[in-house]
């Protein structure tokens, strides 16, 4: 077992993760989302609160904040907020 990726700040907690295409998403309690391919970590995008739930179906993923009632939807390159 290897470490892939470490998180050091309290407020990077993991709160939720899911698997969209080949790749694993990651959010954190600091609004922070990764993607993860297997081999490196790479951010994403900082949201200004934090991520209470990541979903994914086969064509979209979907960003949940804690506080915002909004929907971020993610194609793989543009996100879409839904208000």
């Amino acid at each position: 077992i290897s470490v892939a990726f470490s998180l050091t700040d309290f407020a990077s907690e993991v709160t939720s993760m899911d698997q969209f295409g080949d790749d694993l998403y990651i959010g954190t309690m600091a609004g922070k989302l990764y993607r993860y391919d297997g081999n490196t970590v790479i951010s994403i995008r900082d949201f200004e609160e934090s991520i209470k739930e990541v979903h994914a179906d086969q064509t979209l993923l979907y960003v949940l904040l804690r506080q915002s009632d909004n929907i971020f939807i993610y194609d793989g390159t543009n996100f879409v907020e839904i208000i």
